[in-house]
């Protein structure tokens, strides 16, 4: 199955390559903060327990819901910071068959190049791959 992990409008060309482009980092944090509204906005029914990944500080939201053999990718958390990196996250998922490898996603990660702590990034990887593996 396909997955739909952000909004039709989104380019991942176009924004990685800005992203290549910025050498400071607040404008780096902003264009990944601008990200966000391309995340598929989850239903106040989608926010329950079974989709809820807790963090030190944040409680991230993960759902995906199948229809018509696409796996849409929902994300959600009440920090705008989280969402900017739910969406970065979701890049790696979007277009993709259900068939992910580790590897590709350290070497994508590695290619933004933003990240300091990669704690956060992996346990969101991980959830997802736990509820990819449960369709």
């Amino acid at each position: 199955m396909l997955i739909y992990s952000l909004k039709k409008e989104f380019n991942k060309v176009l924004f990685l390559n800005k992203l290549k482009l910025i050498n400071e980092w607040e404008d780096k944090f902003n264009l990944i903060l601008n990200n966000e509204k391309f995340l598929y906005k989850m239903s106040k029914y989608m926010i329950i327990n079974n989709n809820m990944l807790k963090t030190c500080s944040n409680n991230i939201w993960i759902n995906l819901k199948v229809k018509n053999n696409i796996i849409f990718m929902y994300g959600y958390s009440n920090s705008i910071i989280v969402r900017g990196l739910l969406s970065i996250i979701f890049i790696f998922f979007n277009k993709k068959k259900n068939i992910i490898n580790i590897n590709n996603f350290n070497v994508f990660i590695k290619k933004i190049n933003f990240f300091k702590n990669y704690n956060i990034i992996y346990n969101i990887f991980d959830f997802i791959i736990l509820k990819l593996s449960k369709i």
